[in-house]
């Protein structure tokens, strides 16, 4: 076990030690949930993904671990703000983020067992600051239109590569779709706009592009040889 694998393993124990604390005391939190399944599902996956690659899946594996407790930590507020809207049936967070619980059941190969054999890279920096910048103008139809794309005609259409990316993109593709009808609804009933909390976690959304795109480039090694890590595990995201 090299030190890299230990120091992560260590940072993901310690930050899941504080929320769990955090999360013990309180009531639903839907981005809590959401990341703490997710990372229930990939610690169950490890292993068994670890023993098909000769264990070169292992540190992928818990870097994304990791990286998700870090995200719970970081959406904290989020998660505590999006109570006052629950509570009066708006999805906050809730209608935006996808039960892991449709998640495909853990497979060996490729269902369909067509491994990428060339892959793609797709560099997430020029789009990152491109949708941060249209996060600020407040021009959330132009993230949206260019998301689709992407995920149906342009570098992220494959489904068999660059799956972490591919699933935020569809997240926040989602995230736009329901933004303006949780504004409507808390605005209707006299709620305080929710509209900067949603484009805080649309913003951290697209932040994280940038290190989904680390954790698939270096996972398509594994996945050309027709181990599905990461694609098998994360639910289809309606985003239409």
């Amino acid at each position: 076990m090299n030190l890299g694998y230990k120091l992560v393993s260590k940072i993901a124990l310690s930050i899941g030690l504080v929320v769990f604390t955090i999360s013990s005391a309180h009531a639903y939190l839907p981005i809590y949930k959401h990341l703490s399944d997710a990372t229930k599902i990939n610690r169950e996956r490890a292993p068994k993904y670890a023993e098909l690659s000769n264990n070169k899946s292992l540190k992928l594996s818990y870097e994304l671990i990791a990286m998700e407790r870090v995200g719970i930590l970081g959406t904290i507020k989020l998660d505590y703000e999006a109570k006052a809207y629950l509570k009066h049936d708006i999805g906050v967070f809730h209608d935006d983020l996808i039960d892991m619980a449709l998640t495909p059941k853990f497979s060996s190969h490729y269902l369909d067992n067509l491994a990428p054999r060339e892959q793609i890279i797709y560099k997430t920096k020029p789009i990152i600051k491109k949708w941060k910048e249209s996060i600020k103008q407040y021009d959330l139809q132009a993230i949206y239109d260019e998301a689709v794309v992407l995920l149906e005609v342009g570098e992220l259409k494959e489904t068999n590569q660059n799956c972490l990316t591919r699933h935020f993109v569809e997240s926040i593709a989602r995230s736009i779709l329901n933004h303006e009808g949780h504004r409507i609804k808390a605005l209707s009933l006299g709620l305080k706009d929710p509209k900067e909390m949603l484009l805080e976690f649309l913003k951290i959304q697209v932040n994280s592009l940038i290190w989904t795109e680390s954790l698939d480039k270096r996972a398509f090694e594994i996945q050309k040889e027709n181990i599905p890590l990461f694609c098998n595990d994360v639910p289809a995201i309606p985003y239409h």
